[in-house]
């Protein structure tokens, strides 16, 4: 039944036109907050509000359609004739989760947020879940009337907004916010100096580099009343404005931030496409979540490289490619179907990932012996394990933090990202 409802909703937008951004949304961003709650064997979704914010930063072109990435797909539907008018993927901290192995013995709910351009007219958003590697699970129909009074207007924070980059309009650029945390109202110089750090440390990447007049940056100063952010293994708590901290999934390096909706809170401030958090501490850590946010410690080792790896993540949609015998996440990927991240595969279908930039015999798998007459091929270990699971180069700013950088394949997914919200 759910197999079929989806394939209803997704008629009109196979058979529609390209849709016309004035015609169906205002210049200003509908926000969705809901949770997603179950374990390793159940997700529910339950919406909490439905948020006003005065600015879109996101494309106004190819709105209805999507590179189909993420976890779960928002599909935003016109409420009269079913058209489809926007559609982006996404994913959440909850799938991360639900993969741990607490998740097999307890329940839990965590805060997600997304948004979308306003629409003129009553829609119904949808929730879905992909399942089996195929978006199919429905888990929320939401009806939306613009003038409804259910609709809380936002009343974003009094915080100082720098415009570090501006080079085109919103809806032609990424747009990214840089928000402190863990900095206090006297350490704002030191924030403001390292959000244009983050800039410089962007573009020392080729793929960011060579799109850098696409790309604009701002930061938005939310003062902390301490430095820092938690650090659960040593007792320490810090009293920031967002409640980073590390151990995240019980990894110590992993740093989060776990209130999402405070988070845009802060964002809506500018228009913006990508949000990146940047901590104040010296400790090495960092997190990034497709189409959620990045967030890295602003000092110490490594912290450059782990800022773009980051970013990968966040905004690239690509997955890890450093692998252990065992970890946290050992069973993320489904071996038995391939990933959706495009820099991973399981040879399941590989015709759809980086097979077409291969040399001739090219040996598949490709053994890491026979990397240098084969530096772009397939090598097994990626996403957490050293078997089943192949990347394409030996060494990546996704794997490593002495890679040089993004390998080809990893450069061309997050050409095809920059690309389409740009075009």
């Amino acid at each position: 039944m759910k197999e079929l409802l989806y394939l209803l909703l997704l008629l009109p937008h196979l058979l529609g036109a390209q849709i016309n951004f004035n015609d169906y949304f205002h210049p200003k961003t509908l926000r969705v907050d809901f949770d997603l709650a179950g374990n390793a064997k159940t997700t529910n979704a339950f919406l909490f509000q439905l948020i006003e914010e005065p600015h879109w930063g996101g494309r106004q072109a190819n709105l209805d359609t999507s590179l189909r990435l993420g976890d779960y797909l928002m599909l935003l539907q016109d409420a009269q004739n079913g058209h489809t008018i926007y559609e982006e993927g996404f994913a959440t901290l909850f799938e991360e989760w639900q993969d741990t192995k607490e998740a097999q013995n307890i329940s839990r709910s965590f805060p997600n947020s997304i948004v979308m351009p306003y629409p003129k007219k009553d829609a119904i958003l949808s929730i879905i879940a992909r399942k089996k590697g195929e978006f199919t699970d429905t888990l929320m129909l939401i009806p939306v009337s613009p003038n409804g009074k259910e609709i809380v207007k936002a009343t974003p924070p009094p915080f100082t907004v720098d415009t570090i980059l501006y080079n085109k309009a919103p809806q032609n650029a990424i747009d990214i916010v840089v928000i402190g945390e863990g900095f206090r109202t006297e350490e704002m110089d030191k924030f403001a100096n390292e959000s244009r750090a983050l800039a410089k440390t962007l573009f020392s990447s080729k793929v960011f580099s060579k799109n850098n007049e696409s790309i604009n940056v701002y930061a938005v100063q939310s003062p902390s009343l301490e430095s820092g952010a938690d650090n659960p293994k040593k007792d320490e708590w810090i009293n920031s404005y967002f409640d980073a901290s590390f151990n995240t999934l019980y990894s110590e390096r992993y740093l989060m931030v776990k209130d999402i909706r405070k988070v845009r809170d802060v964002a809506s401030l500018v228009p913006y496409d990508q949000i990146y958090i940047l901590v104040n501490t010296e400790k090495y850590g960092g997190g990034g979540i497709y189409n959620f946010y990045s967030i890295c410690s602003a000092y110490g080792r490594a912290n450059e490289q782990v800022l773009i790896h980051e970013f990968g993540h966040g905004f690239g949609a690509l997955a890890d490619e450093y692998y252990y015998d065992d970890d946290f996440l050992t069973d993320y990927i489904d071996q038995s179907r391939e990933p959706w991240q495009k820099n991973i595969t399981t040879l399941v279908d590989f015709d759809q990932k980086w097979a077409d930039m291969l040399k001739k015999k090219t040996p598949v798998p490709t053994p890491a012996a026979r990397a240098k007459k084969y530096p772009l091929g397939v090598f097994e270990g990626a996403a957490y394990v050293s078997k089943g699971v192949y990347r394409s180069s030996l060494d990546c700013r996704m794997k490593s933090n002495t890679a040089e950088d993004f390998c080809p394949v990893c450069e061309r997914a997050i050409q095809e990202v920059i690309d389409f919200l740009t075009e």
